[in-house]
């Protein structure tokens, strides 16, 4: 019988939970022995996306809830990467106990794994200050711009710096022209 096909899980879900169970284990299973097979469950979940994804990763990296981390580095360096791309909260949270240690968990073992992490972290951060700006100077779905067109002048100027960053291009040139330029010529000029 086909596997349903949702949004969310395009594989369907018994074949996302198969792969997580590869990975990190399931409500009756270890996690598979051989660290082929992890890493390549690993490599399938990755473009699914979701939080049961993020989780297992996180799982896999630092371990969580009386799961262990993946005693193989190169699956801890692969979740450190897709975790990366996820940035939210709780994928931010294990990169740095990954790279710094948090709490009673130790930093990870493996250099490589915390300079990818500590690299990871920077450019979440990064990543927070850009939307930020793109915030106050176009705004955002829930929020309008930022009343003071001297702030905005300011968030134009930041932008500047991640002009090799496609988005902060587009909310330049959003404020710059078209239906939602931004009503202030002195703010326009700036852009």
């Amino acid at each position: 019988r086909p596997e349903p096909i949702t949004p969310e899980y395009p594989f369907g879900l018994a074949t996302v939970d198969a792969h997580i169970a590869v990975l990190i284990g399931g409500n009756r299973w270890a996690r598979d022995d051989s660290e082929e097979n992890r890493l390549e469950a690993l490599r399938m979940l990755v473009p699914v996306g979701g939080d049961r994804v993020r989780d297992a990763l996180i799982i896999a990296l630092v371990g969580r809830g009386g799961q262990t981390r993946d005693d193989s580095e190169e699956v801890r360096l692969e979740a450190t990467r897709a975790l990366i791309a996820f940035g939210d909260e709780p994928a931010f949270n294990a990169l740095v106990t990954a790279a710094t240690g948090s709490g009673a968990v130790a930093k990870d073992a493996n250099a490589q794994v915390r300079r990818e992490a500590s690299k990871g972290l920077d450019a979440i951060r990064s990543r927070q200050t850009r939307d930020r700006l793109i915030g106050k100077l176009v705004g955002t779905d829930d929020r309008a711009r930022h009343a003071d067109p001297k702030a905005r002048k300011e968030a134009a100027w930041d932008l500047v710096k991640f002009r090799g960053d496609k988005t902060a291009r587009d909310a330049l040139f959003k404020a710059y022209t078209g239906r939602a330029k931004d009503p202030n010529s002195s703010v326009r000029i700036t852009v």
